[in-house]
């Protein structure tokens, strides 16, 4: 009966909305979970700091009557520590006019100083890092190897790179580094897909849009315009970028076998996905296959994402993926998959079977029922209470900002999740512990974690469409254990993006990885934070270096953030101190 109820739902929904976008909308709302032995679930607990913070920062969509789809797709923002002083600074990327002039003072980019003391300054016209273009997406880090990160966004036009001179101050330089990717670019990352020692750069990009043409959809009446359906549009091809190590990179997208013009791209994640120590990448794309691209260690790639059950979701069929993250959520040594999807389509967790396929296990894991209704985009794994279990959040909204007219239950706010990991390959929704800022409806889109404060546990940014981003600050009640791991190769010493960490916590293995992108436009800070639960030390770390070198330390205290350069050890990290 209940099945049935439901069929008929999604029938008259679909005959509602077809006239619109095709029957890609339903209600908002968060089901209520029940834990499977019926105990109520430890939750979690945020405070929204960002008015106390000193962040001011709101984004501008451009919105216009014409509903140029970009309108409602952005933006993001991350963590990096631009000036090295230890503390993370955020960078939020802002949209822009779609019509007509932009005036003197235009929405632009935003660099903001973590001042150490909760905190945080504008300092966007000082660095020189405050684009005024349509920005979609961002990626930090150090592609020149002086040792300071840089700055990579992705716009709706030419993208900009801000190299970082090291002074608190950045250079744009995108032209001359071969990188100003005219299309509509989406998320983005660095990572040494070559082993070359240098980072190299991949562009996820969406469709081919025009701000020339003026398409109509939805209801042929006053107020009912909608934005047209993506089936509508034709996709642009992805780009990678090689580095080639004297500040200037060469696409490099057809050589290495990474040339896909049918993905119609917003999410990508890079991380060794085979357990064969070289970075491979996975790309969610929207109503069309996602991709996995297996690295082959010689530089060039072989799609094997419908081979090994990645491309598509539980019905066999091309969702509508947006985020997407990478973490050995099960602990069994493998990096498994977590993609974000539109509505009544569920989020989907792929767990990897040793490298040999993927197994859908989003309804065994219990994030089913709770997916199915919100429309979802960033989506990190991430240990919120320390317990050496990876937990998720996911953050919500809808891209039709008029879905009310169609259907009265439907919003175009929607409240963001939090799922908390059992420790048995389970979720259980503890959204309504989170705290005010996950009781309320907005239209999220980016999100991020670093800890900012340097307490141990990592916090939330989050990017709003056409409203204020939200510095989210953990204040998670428990009583648990935590290292945190700066791992550095190079000299000057820089992220070590790709290293893989092994750690032995009381006769237990647990599997960290420093992936590459990751969320919806978006980037978290890039150290590892490991949750110990109630343990006071580790027994046994073992480090696999980019490179291929492995570093074994052992005993290791609990409660202390540690700097691991290759080749020399830990160091206990004072609060606020620079790096050597």
């Amino acid at each position: 009966m209940r099945r049935t109820a439901f069929f008929l739902f999604l029938v008259a929904l679909g005959g509602l909305a077809g006239t619109v976008w095709r029957s890609r909308t339903t209600t908002t709302g968060i089901p209520s979970v029940v834990p499977p032995d019926g105990k109520t679930p430890t939750g979690f607990s945020f405070s929204d700091i960002t008015a106390r913070a000193g962040i001011q920062f709101r984004h501008h969509n451009g919105a216009t009557e014409k509903k140029f789809l970009v309108e409602t797709m952005g933006s993001g923002g991350g963590f990096f520590d631009y000036d090295g002083d230890g503390y993370p600074d955020i960078y939020l990327v802002n949209g822009a006019s779609l019509e007509g002039e932009p005036g003197p003072n235009p929405p632009r980019n935003a660099l903001y100083h973590n001042n150490g003391d909760g905190t945080f300054e504008d300092v966007t016209r000082q660095s020189g890092t405050g684009d005024t273009g349509y920005g979609m997406g961002c990626a930090m880090a150090d592609y020149d190897n002086d040792g300071d990160p840089d700055i990579y966004v992705t716009n709706l036009g030419p993208n900009v790179l801000y190299r970082n001179r090291g002074d608190g101050t950045f250079e744009e330089v995108a032209a001359q580094a071969g990188v100003a990717d005219p299309q509509w670019g989406a998320s983005c990352l660095f990572a040494d897909v070559d082993k070359d020692g240098w980072l190299d750069l991949y562009v996820v990009n969406y469709i081919a849009l025009s701000l020339e043409e003026d398409r109509y959809c939805g209801r042929l009446e006053p107020g009912y315009r909608a934005y047209c359906h993506i089936s509508d549009f034709d996709a642009a091809a992805d780009v990678f970028f090689r580095n080639l190590g004297d500040g200037t990179f060469i696409d490099w997208t057809r050589p290495s076998g990474l040339l896909r013009p049918d993905g119609k791209g917003l999410g990508v994640v890079g991380g060794d996905f085979d357990n064969d120590s070289d970075i491979d990448i996975y790309v969610a794309n929207d109503t069309t296959a996602n991709f996995l691209f297996r690295n082959l260690g010689d530089g060039t790639f072989e799609e094997v994402g419908v081979l090994l059950g990645a491309a598509y979701g539980e019905g066999g069929e091309p969702e509508a993926g947006m985020g997407l993250d990478a973490a050995d959520y099960d602990e069994d040594g493998w990096l498994d998959l977590f993609v974000t999807n539109f509505a009544l389509e569920t989020n989907s967790l792929y767990r990897n079977a040793a490298g040999s396929y993927y197994e859908n296990r989003t309804y065994r894991a219990g994030l089913a029922s709770p997916s199915l209704t919100p429309l979802a985009f960033g989506a990190l794994f991430l240990d919120l209470d320390l317990d050496g279990f990876l937990d998720i959040a996911v953050v919500n909204g809808h891209i039709q900002d008029r879905i009310a007219l169609y259907y009265e239950h439907q919003t175009h706010g929607q409240p963001n999740q939090l799922f908390r990991n059992r420790g048995d390959g389970t979720y259980v929704d503890v959204s309504g512990s989170g705290g005010p800022a996950f009781l309320e409806r907005r239209v999220s889109r980016g999100l991020a974690a670093a800890d900012f404060d340097l307490d141990g546990d990592l916090d939330l940014l989050v990017t709003n469409c056409n409203d204020g981003a939200q510095l989210l600050e953990n204040r998670t009640d428990h009583e648990n254990h935590w290292v945190t791991l700066m791992l550095l190769v190079g000299n000057p010493p820089r992220a070590a993006i790709g290293a893989r960490l092994l750690a032995r916590i009381a006769g237990e293995n647990k599997v960290r990885e420093v992936v590459a992108g990751g969320s919806y436009l978006s980037q978290r800070e890039p150290w590892i934070h490991l949750g110990l639960g109630a343990e006071r030390r580790i027994d046994r770390l073992e480090i696999r270096w980019p490179s291929g070198s492995v570093e074994i330390i052992a005993d290791v205290e609990a409660d202390r953030r540690y700097r691991c350069i290759e080749g020399e050890g830990l160091t206990e990290i004072r609060t606020g101190s620079r790096r050597p």
